[in-house]
């Protein structure tokens, strides 16, 4: 797993460094609208961390 913190995106590298994944964690604090915040949250598109980095090092701790 690696981060970047200029912008905040987090990206899943295998073995022969190939990406497997690459986005930019969304906190859900972050999103003011309280219906969407819910609706985001219910499908898992943004995270209860405050901050990605935060985010970041509890998947990272999964692994």
């Amino acid at each position: 797993m690696r981060y970047d913190p200029m912008t905040e995106s987090l990206g899943v590298v295998d073995g022969k460094s190939v990406i497997r994944t690459f986005f930019k964690p969304i906190p859900c604090a972050s999103i003011s609208d309280a219906l969407r915040r819910a609706a985001m949250k219910l499908a898992g598109k943004c995270h209860d961390f405050p901050t990605n980095l935060d985010y970041f090092r509890a998947r990272c701790l999964k692994w």
